[in-house]
Order: C-alpha cells, then sequence, then structure tokens
C-alpha cells in the first residue's frame, strides 16, 4: 500500500515491462485561514460597531447605507469594495487599515492549529 503523501511515476520501457516508481514528495503545511476575508470583515465591522455603541441603523446612517445593507456586511453575506469600505472605516471614525487590520485579526483568531503530522512534514520540507 501506498503512503498517502507519495507520488507515483509510470515508466514504460520500449521493448519491456512497464516500471513504476514511487517517491515521497515533501509536504509544506500553511495554515490558511479557515475564514473567508468577507466573513472576517463582517466580524470586524459588527465588533467596532458594537465597542462604538451604534446600532446597525445608526451605523448605516452614518455611512450612507441601510441598516439591511449593514446586517448582510457584518454576517459576510456581501463583498466590500474600497469606496464602502472608505465609508464604514469613516462612520466609526477608523482608518480603513484599522479595519483590514482588525479583520485580519479575526481571520488568524479562527485559523485551524496545526496538528502534529503537519509539523513533522513542514519540518522535513525544510530540510530538503
Amino acid at each position: 500500500m501506498a503512503h498517502k503523501h507519495a507520488q507515483s511515476l509510470s515508466k514504460i520501457a520500449p521493448n519491456g515491462p512497464r516500471v513504476r516508481y514511487e517517491f515521497l514528495v515533501p509536504v509544506r503545511w500553511v495554515a490558511e485561514p479557515a475564514l473567508p476575508l468577507k466573513a472576517a470583515l463582517g466580524r470586524a465591522v459588527q465588533r467596532l460597531r458594537t465597542a462604538a455603541g451604534y446600532s446597525a441603523e445608526q451605523l448605516g446612517t452614518r455611512a450612507g447605507l441601510r441598516p439591511i445593507d449593514i446586517v448582510a456586511i457584518e454576517r459576510g453575506e456581501r463583498n466590500l469594495p474600497l469606496t464602502l469600505m472608505e465609508r464604514l472605516a469613516a462612520a466609526l471614525d477608523i482608518r480603513v487599515s484599522d479595519l483590514l487590520a482588525d479583520a485580519e485579526r479575526e481571520r488568524v483568531r479562527s485559523a485551524p492549529e496545526l496538528t502534529d503530522q503537519s509539523r513533522i512534514l513542514d519540518s522535513d520540507f525544510r530540510n530538503t
């Protein structure tokens, strides 16, 4: 039985049997954020809105949006173009970079932990 990280290479000799080679390929495991950016931005907007003491309606009024738009953003159901990020940041009295940084912190908080096996594979990759 082949190792789950083994790669196969088959070669057919001109006048001979088929030869199969198996070799292990180092795999680098990178913990990808489990949370999509728009969901992380939504959580950041919701956290900052509640910290500022605004309701969805109040933030919507300050940003020139409907309350239903604010709720859709907070649920991660809506993409945020830069112009909308600017309006939300201004309504929350923060910079756009602070909003993005808060979203990135949210993504890191929700990232899965590396398992022992992935740490071993990652260290094998670095040693090659």
